[in-house]
């Protein structure tokens, strides 16, 4: 999953949303895949964050465009990795 948010004026709570869904999905029996690093961001705390990483791709687009390339290439790449296109629960549940 992936998530839009402000990490300068929002620093306290960075991309939010993106935590609350990754629990509903995950607790659904979800399959959550592409973590990453939290390196490089200008946020303070998020419910967005497991572990040492965030719980998907986050972006900022006020404050942090410049990155989003960059950082859309790396987590697609880190999907692909992953296995997104092989999983056979992937493949069930889409069927």
């Amino acid at each position: 999953m992936f998530g839009l948010g402000d990490s300068v004026s929002y620093a306290e709570n960075y991309a939010d949303a993106s935590g609350e869904l990754h629990d509903v999905f995950q607790s659904l029996g979800c399959n959550m895949i592409g973590y990453t690093s939290q390196e490089g961001y200008q946020h303070k705390a998020s419910k967005a964050i497991r572990g040492e990483s965030f719980c998907g791709l986050l972006l900022d687009a006020v404050n942090e465009e410049e990155l989003t390339e960059e950082r859309v290439k790396n987590w697609v790449s880190k999907l692909i990795d992953e296995g997104i296109f092989f999983s056979s629960s992937l493949f069930l549940t889409l069927k």
